[in-house]
C-alpha cells in the first residue's frame, strides 16, 4: 500500500546525475536541469514541502 501525503507536500524526484529536486506526474520524468530520465529505480523519491517557503 503507497504512503499518503500530508497536505502540504509533493512528491518529487531528486535526480541522481545532478541533484536537482523536480515534481513529476506519473512515474518517470525528465530533469529540467539535465534532462537526465528519473524512474523511482534510478533517481531518489522524496517527499517535500509544496508551500514554497
Amino acid at each position: 500500500m503507497a504512503r499518503s501525503l500530508p497536505e502540504n507536500a509533493a512528491r518529487q524526484y531528486k535526480c541522481s546525475n545532478c541533484g536537482m529536486m523536480f515534481t513529476v506526474n506519473g512515474e518517470q520524468g525528465d530533469c529540467p536541469s539535465c534532462s537526465h530520465r528519473c524512474t523511482p529505480k534510478d533517481c531518489q523519491v522524496v517527499d517535500a514541502s509544496d508551500q514554497g517557503y
